[in-house]
């Protein structure tokens, strides 16, 4: 009820000269407002953003929204209705979000600011450090590995002739050992060194 006598206390006021000037403005402003939203208004929204890239596509449909979301509850408000209770105010509220998060995107934060200041735990990079050079100790290079390897297959090669020698000598002494069975007057032990 307040909001009706404040509106017709004003209408009281207003000179006729006044109003008129105030139309004519007014109509020069809505004939200014179709000349530019000629171009959207005659084809479909989907044309108009067919070839817009994501972010242009995005801020239009916020836009779009938020000019019928506004002038709705501008007639709200001319028509004496507390707007500010009305679904519309709720949908102002989160279409204004959007361009919130259409804001972020367009402008990041600093990364200073963004991110928590970031601090080095001394002892937890003493402990990676001596790690990594207790590891790069062991850790052989690839020209060691091969040099390694080379070497363990020749030990393994010299190992394999070394037990083929002893089984070889082994089976010379068998032969021997059993040819001197046989042999008479081989039950005499070797010459004495006397």
């Amino acid at each position: 009820m307040a909001q009706l006598n404040a509106v017709q206390s004003a209408r009281d006021s207003l000179d006729a000269t006044d109003i008129g000037s105030l139309l004519d403005g007014l109509e020069g402003n809505i004939d200014k407002l179709e000349a530019a939203l000629d171009p959207v208004v005659s084809q479909a929204l989907s044309e108009t953003t067919n070839k817009m890239p994501v972010l242009d596509k995005a801020k239009f449909y916020i836009f779009v929204t938020y000019a019928i979301e506004s002038i709705l509850f501008s007639y709200l408000r001319l028509k004496g209705t507390n707007a500010k209770e009305h679904p519309v105010f709720s949908e102002l509220a989160r279409v204004k979000q959007y361009f919130q998060k259409v804001y972020k995107v367009e402008n990041p934060d600093p990364p200073e600011t963004s991110k928590p200041k970031l601090t080095v735990d001394k002892d937890a990079a003493r402990r990676f450090v001596t790690a990594g050079v207790r590891q790069a100790r062991y850790e052989e290079s690839p020209e060691d590995a091969e040099i390694k390897r080379k070497w363990n297959k020749r030990a393994a090669q010299e190992e394999k002739a070394d037990r083929a020698e002893r089984r070889e000598q082994k089976k010379r002494r068998l032969t021997v050992e059993k040819w001197m069975k046989n042999v008479p007057g081989s039950d005499v032990g070797p010459p004495s060194a006397s």
